[in-house]
This record gives structure tokens, sequence and C-alpha cells, in this order.
């Protein structure tokens, strides 16, 4: 049910952006999801897929991208995803005094519109 609602927000914004951009039809969304969103990709294309959507919607893609582990820097605060987790360094600093960044959110990243 989560991954729905999430589904129907998406929508909504759409045609928000819709009225204030003036664009005709959607070619294509980027849904990022935080890696701990708890968002399953399969149900986000289910609901995608079979809710109800207008014309200018109707054969959009969608594109499905979950971030990766991100870190803060306690040193200079920098938030980066993690590259080596062997070696994990802030990309800013080099500092090791990292901490977990527990990413739930879900936003739209990019659509391709006419």
């Amino acid at each position: 049910m989560h991954d729905q609602s999430v589904i129907h927000g998406v929508l909504k914004e759409l045609a928000q952006r819709k009225l204030e951009h003036g664009f005709s039809k959607v070619l294509s969304i980027e849904l990022v999801c935080g890696k701990y969103s708890c968002l399953s990709e399969e149900h986000l294309r289910f609901h995608f897929a079979t809710t109800a959507k207008p014309p200018w919607l109707e054969s959009a893609a969608l594109r499905i991208v979950t971030r990766g582990e991100r870190l803060q820097c306690a040193g200079c605060a920098a938030e980066f995803e993690l590259g080596n987790p062997d070696s994990p360094a802030c990309p800013g600093c080099g500092g090791s005094d990292l901490s977990p960044v527990i990413d739930r959110g879900v936003y739209i990243g990019a659509i391709e519109v006419e």
C-alpha cells in the first residue's frame, strides 16, 4: 500500500508541474529512492502500470534509481555515496570519522517532456 501512495504522490506532483510549466506530454520519469525507503521496485512498477493516468501521462516510461549507501563526514559535514567499502574516506577532506545517513527519501529526479 505504501508503494501505491508513493505513485499517487508522483502523479499529483507531475500534474502540478504540468500546470506550472505547460508541457503537453511526459515521455519518461526518473524516480529516485533512498536505500532505506522500504519500497519495492516491482510494486512501484505494478502500481504505476495499473493506476489510471491522464492521456498526457499514459505512455510515460518509469525509471527507478535506488541511491547507494550514504555517509556524512564529522570533519567537514560533507554527505556522499559510499565508494570503496573497504577503506571509506570523505572525498571532501579525506577524513575517516564517518556516520551512515539513513536515506528514506523518494523524489522525482528527472522528467522528459514534450
